[in-house]
C-alpha cells in the first residue's frame, strides 16, 4: 500500500474578529516574538492582575470621568481601578515603556497573566477596532486555498489527505487549526509524509521558519514518529501571480489620462535591517526574498507595459522605516518616495500592496499609517484616494484577480507534492 501524504495548506492567519477566543491566538504570535529574542523575556515578569482600557480610546493618555472599562478578553468591568499613566524610563529592571491603562491589582482574568500579553492584546484590539472589528483577510484568502484544495484532489486523488492550517488560528472556539494540531492530525490519520504549502508571497524566517513551520516541526516531534516534512518556496516571485500584478496594473492605468507620468509603487511590509532585541534581523530572509519578488516583478512590468507618459516602479516599505532600525533610510517610506517622485515631475501614484493575497491589518491600518493617514481609512472596495505633495495617489486593495494567485499557489502545491511522492518512490 502506497503511503499516505498529508498536504498542509498553511497560512499565516488573521482571525476576522478580536474577542476572548482570538486572544489567545494573537498571544501565540507574542510568545514566539520572545521565543526567537525579538522581545525580551523579561517583559514576563510583571503579573499584577488585570489591566484595563477604555472601550472606545485604547491607550488615552488621559482618565475619563466616566469610562467604559474592558479588559483584554473585551469583558466589561465596572470594579474600582486605579488609574496608572505611562511610564517613559526603565526603573530597574521593569521594562519600558508603559502605556497608560487602569488596573484592578491581583485580581481575574488577568491575574497570573503576564502583563504584556495583556498589552498586547489591547494593541492587536485597538487596530481591529479601526477595522470595526472585522478583518477581511480570511474571506479574501480561504476561498484561494478552497480552489487549491479542489485542484490537488482532482489531479492527485486519494495520494492526499489536506488540511487547513494557520499561524494565528481564525476560529479556536470552532475549530482548532493550529499547525501543531493539524499535523498531529494527519500522522494519527496514516500519513506518512507531509508537504506543507505556504501561502506566502515573502517568506521570512521570524513568521515562516520560526514560527509557522516550527510549529509543524514541533507537533511531529510530540507524537514521537520521525516523518519527513518539505516545504514550498514562496509564491511571490512566481509568474503566475506576477501575471496578475501586470495585468491590475493596466486596468489602473487605462483610468488614468494618456501622457500623465505614473509612479507604479509596490508596497511591502518591511522588516528591520538591524537587531532587534537579540534577534539578528538583518539575516532573515525576508530581505533576499522581498528583493526578489521585487525585482522580478519590476523587471516583467517593464517589459509587458507601454504607456504614453513617463513610467516608473519603486519599492515602498511601511513598517520598521524608523531610523533604529532602517538606518540611513535604506529601505523607501512611502512618504519619502512620493517626495522624491514630486520633485521628479510625475502626476500620479498607484499603490500595489502585492505582499499580500488578501486585505489585511497590515494593509488597511499599517500600510494608510505610513501614507500618513490617522485615522485609516478605505472605500467599499478597500481602495482610498488622496491627495499629497499636490499629486494624487490611491492605494489599492491587495485582494485583486485572485485566479492568477491560485495558479501560482496551486502549482507551488504541485511542486511540493511531486518532491514528496518522488520521495515515497525512491524509499
Amino acid at each position: 500500500m502506497t503511503p499516505k501524504i498529508g498536504v498542509i495548506l498553511l497560512g499565516f492567519g488573521e482571525p476576522p474578529e478580536y474577542n476572548e477566543h482570538t486572544y489567545y491566538s494573537f498571544r501565540n504570535l507574542g510568545k514566539n516574538l520572545i521565543d526567537i529574542g525579538i522581545i525580551p523575556k523579561i517583559v514576563l515578569k510583571s503579573k499584577r492582575g488585570t489591566i484595563l482600557m477604555e472601550r472606545n480610546n485604547i491607550f488615552s493618555e488621559e482618565p475619563h470621568p466616566e469610562p467604559d472599562l474592558i479588559d483584554a478578553w473585551l469583558k466589561p468591568h465596572t470594579e474600582f481601578t486605579e488609574f496608572i499613566p505611562s511610564r517613559k524610563k526603565i526603573i530597574g529592571l521593569i521594562p519600558a515603556p508603559r502605556k497608560t491603562h487602569y488596573l484592578l491589582k491581583g485580581m481575574e482574568p488577568g491575574l497570573d497573566e503576564p502583563d504584556f500579553f495583556q498589552f498586547y492584546g489591547f494593541a492587536i484590539c485597538r487596530k481591529w477596532f479601526l477595522m470595526d472589528n472585522h478583518s477581511p483577510f480570511y474571506e479574501h484568502t480561504q476561498p484561494q486555498k478552497i480552489e487549491v484544495k479542489r485542484r490537488l484532489e482532482k489531479k492527485y486523488g486519494d495520494q492526499l489527505l489536506i488540511r487547513f492550517a494557520y499561524g494565528n488560528d481564525p476560529f479556536p472556539e470552532k475549530e482548532i487549526q493550529s499547525p501543531q494540531h493539524v499535523v498531529k492530525e494527519l500522522i494519527n490519520d496514516g500519513c506518512e509524509l507531509i508537504a506543507v504549502a505556504e501561502h506566502f508571497h515573502v517568506i521570512s524566517d521570524s513568521m515562516s521558519k520560526y514560527y509557522c513551520r516550527q510549529s509543524i516541526l514541533d507537533g511531529i516531534h510530540q507524537t514521537g514518529k520521525d516523518i519527513p516534512v518539505i516545504f514550498t518556496d514562496q509564491i511571490g516571485d512566481h509568474k503566475e501571480l506576477i501575471r496578475g500584478i501586470i495585468l491590475k496594473i493596466k486596468e489602473e492605468l487605462s483610468t488614468v489620462e494618456q501622457g500623465t507620468d505614473v509612479a507604479i509603487f509596490l508596497s511591502n511590509h518591511g522588516f528591520p535591517i538591524t537587531k532587534i532585541g537579540v534577534y539578528n534581523a538583518a539575516s532573515d530572509c525576508y530581505h533576499k526574498n522581498a528583493k526578489n519578488i521585487f525585482e522580478s516583478t519590476k523587471k516583467a512590468i517593464q517589459e509587458n507595459i507601454e504607456w504614453s507618459g513617463k513610467l516608473i516602479v519603486v519599492q515602498v516599505f511601511a513598517e520598521y522605516t524608523e531610523e533604529k532600525y532602517n538606518p540611513g533610510g535604506i529601505k523607501t517610506k512611502p512618504l519619502d518616495a512620493i517626495r522624491h517622485v514630486v520633485a521628479d515631475g510625475f502626476h500620479q501614484v498607484i499603490d500595489i500592496p502585492y505582499e499580500w493575497p488578501g486585505d489585511t491589518v497590515d494593509t488597511l491600518i499599517n500600510l494608510r499609517y505610513a501614507y500618513g493617514i490617522d485615522p485609516p481609512y478605505w472605500d467599499e472596495n478597500f481602495e482610498t484616494r488622496f491627495e499629497s505633495n499636490g499629486i494624487l495617489i490611491k492605494i489599492c486593495s491587495a485582494l485583486f484577480h485572485p485566479e492568477y494567485r491560485i495558479n501560482a499557489y496551486f502549482e507551488r502545491a504541485c511542486e511540493v507534492v511531486d518532491q514528496s511522492i518522488g520521495l515515497i518512490k525512491n524509499r
